[in-house]
């Protein structure tokens, strides 16, 4: 398994994250209206070194973040204001040591990580680190999800991200590995108390994983709010809502995003499974990257990647700068949802040197990382931008 998160973690699915915004609702019939996002204010965090921002907390109005780059090691809280209020390391070693950190969030108001040896731990305020959950079963990740795969924990009850195990392997990523990966269910209920797990929201005939081609390996990224639990695929132009209710989690609807011009990886057919990663070595597809909950709206995080002639053009051009012109030119969008999740406005961008938009605070904004190799000029700090969805 360790090859395998090295695989995945060498470039070939990069994820990061970060955002949030703020918007007094209008009274107009937004149907008729153009939607826009713009940087209200920025957050300025007095540090050298790359973060990730990871989390929110409303209760507490901080902000979670993390070393940027592979392996969770250093994790900081920070105010409103950009005050870091506490900085935790995680040792590799003594009564606090994890040896796989891959994720970090917070739940119900306390900073959880997942481990892969040692399941979901609780951080405490005296940097004390206690047991809180544990997927019932020895398992890997593939890769590490974009947000903490526990998204739900309520008494006994857990909900994570369904992880894979060594049995799905049966053939390593071969023609057997990828079908039996379509099939599986993204979700999983866990009641420590009665030791019942169950398997919730597969994905549904809709995405093009069902299309009996392989496209790649597929990042779930499952958002919660009531009784309403929204699902991307990373790569599929659609949202998925599921609905629960007394009979479980059942799927709905698929919520076509109406983009256009989205960029794919190239499919393959299923007996040529161990030839798709050489085949889209070096592209850059697009991805539905986040799902971000507001007061009155539900916002998409999606990018449109970058054909194979545009990345030519931008190698021949820029030679010494290729990396941060795809970047770029690879800008962030969002789809806008109403309250029944109808799609508003399908294209709206985010302001230029936005970092995978992520949050949204408890004040309605949008928060998202700056990304500063797009500019020029040098700062001694990480900056957060504070955005706020409006008309244009």
């Amino acid at each position: 398994m360790k090859r395998l998160y090295t695989i995945v973690n060498s470039g070939v699915f990069f994820i990061a994250l970060g955002l949030g915004l703020s918007c007094n609702p209008p009274k107009e019939n937004t149907a008729q209206r153009k939607f826009s996002i713009a940087v209200r204010d920025s957050i300025n965090i007095e540090n050298l070194d790359p973060l990730h921002l990871k989390g929110y907390d409303p209760l507490s109005d901080h902000y979670l973040l993390s070393n940027a780059g592979i392996g969770i090691r250093q994790i900081f809280q920070v105010n409103g204001k950009g005050a870091i209020t506490s900085h935790f390391t995680i040792p590799e070693e003594g009564p606090n040591a994890l040896s796989n950190p891959g994720s970090v969030g917070f739940l119900n108001g306390a900073i959880i990580i997942y481990d892969m040896e040692k399941g979901f731990v609780k951080l405490n305020p005296d940097s004390s680190i206690i047991p809180e959950a544990k997927i019932p079963y020895p398992h890997n990740y593939l890769f590490f999800p974009p947000h903490l795969p526990l998204i739900k924990q309520s008494g006994e009850e857990m909900y994570y991200i369904k992880p894979l195990i060594d049995e799905d392997f049966i053939d390593g990523m071969g023609e057997q590995f990828y079908k039996n990966y379509y099939s599986k269910s993204l979700l999983e209920k866990h009641n420590s108390k009665t030791g019942e797990t169950k398997p919730y929201l597969k994905i549904p005939e809709q995405s093009v994983f069902k299309d009996g081609m392989n496209h790649g390996i597929y990042v779930p990224v499952i958002k919660n709010k009531g009784n309403d639990w929204l699902v991307s695929t990373w790569f599929d132009p659609f949202v998925y809502l599921y609905k629960e209710n007394d009979d479980g989690i059942t799927f709905e609807k698929a919520i076509d995003l109406q983009i256009t011009g989205m960029n794919k990886y190239q499919s393959v057919e299923m007996k040529n499974s161990d030839q798709f990663f050489d085949i889209n070595a070096g592209k850059r597809p697009g991805n539905i990257n986040d799902i971000l909950f507001m007061d009155d709206y539900t916002v998409i995080v999606y990018r449109k990647g970058l054909t194979d002639q545009e990345q030519k053009d931008i190698k021949a051009n820029f030679p010494n700068q290729t990396k941060m012109e795809m970047e770029k030119k690879d800008t962030f969008y969002a789809v806008i949802l109403d309250k029944d999740y109808n799609v508003l406005d399908s294209k709206v961008n985010f302001p230029n040197g936005v970092y995978y938009p992520n949050i949204v605070n408890k004040s309605n904004e949008i928060i998202a990382l700056k990304n500063p190799d797009l500019f020029d000029v040098e700062e001694n700090y990480v900056t957060l931008y504070r955005m706020e969805l409006g008309f244009e």
